[in-house]
């Protein structure tokens, strides 16, 4: 409280790790919190509201995804950007975290300057300031400023960041039809990886449409082997 410093919340069931991750964030000028387990991992980041959490997915309780699923559904911390990090690699299993809502996924093993880095990207990519302008879609309203999403003057459930960032950005584009990649790169920041794989993308838009309702949801359009677009009215 009161720090202008930024703050890291380190879920791992490996003490030494803990305690070695912890030591270079501490040096690199980070507030550092800790957890052994995932259900204190989802404590954790709810009193503390770190800037950013390191997150193993072989946790001995609940798996890290669970994690993830549990904090990107909370209003006090879908913000907080999450990094899972993890030691034992599969087939799919980045795309898989990227669908649980996670910014970002890396193997253990690396330079610590690595992990450090992506850290701070994340941060920074958090604290980012959007278009404040607020914008109107057909009967989309969209207040960058607030976080806040409205169909016909009403509320919708909340979104998280990154199906924010999505929304905000094709609707921002309306009625051009965007390119995978460019989404991947533009709301992803990741286009190597991404741009070509369209399921990250669709399923966030899938999750966009059941929260706008069923009238709003038509006016995202998904161009199947193209992109998504955004329109303003429904043609008869």
């Amino acid at each position: 409280m009161g720090t202008d410093k930024p703050s890291i919340l380190i879920v791992d069931d490996n003490p030494a790790l803990r305690q070695g991750l912890g030591q270079c964030f501490s040096e690199a000028d980070f507030v550092v919190y800790t957890a052994s387990d995932g259900h204190q991992g989802i404590q954790e980041a709810r009193l503390k509201n770190p800037s950013a959490i390191l997150l193993d997915l072989n946790l001995p309780d609940i798996s890290g995804f669970e994690v993830v699923d549990v904090l990107k559904k909370n209003l006090t911390t879908c913000g907080i950007p999450i990094l899972v990090f993890t030691a034992h690699h599969q087939d799919g299993q980045l795309i898989e975290s990227r669908e649980h809502g996670a910014d970002g996924y890396l193997v253990k093993g690396g330079p610590w300057e690595q992990v450090l880095g992506y850290i701070q990207v994340l941060i920074l990519s958090s604290a980012a300031p959007k278009n404040a302008e607020k914008l109107v879609v057909g009967p989309v309203s969209i207040d960058p400023k607030e976080h806040r999403v409205l169909v016909a003057n009403k509320p919708v459930p909340p979104l998280t960041p990154k199906e924010f960032d999505l929304l905000h950005f094709v609707a921002l584009k309306s009625p051009e039809v965007i390119p995978w990649e460019k989404i991947a790169k533009n709301v992803w920041k990741e286009p190597a990886k991404y741009g070509k794989d369209s399921k990250t993308i669709e399923l966030h838009a899938q999750r966009i449409r059941k929260k706008l309702g069923s009238d709003a949801s038509k006016f995202i359009i998904t161009h199947k082997g193209v992109g998504l677009q955004f329109i303003s009215t429904l043609s008869s």
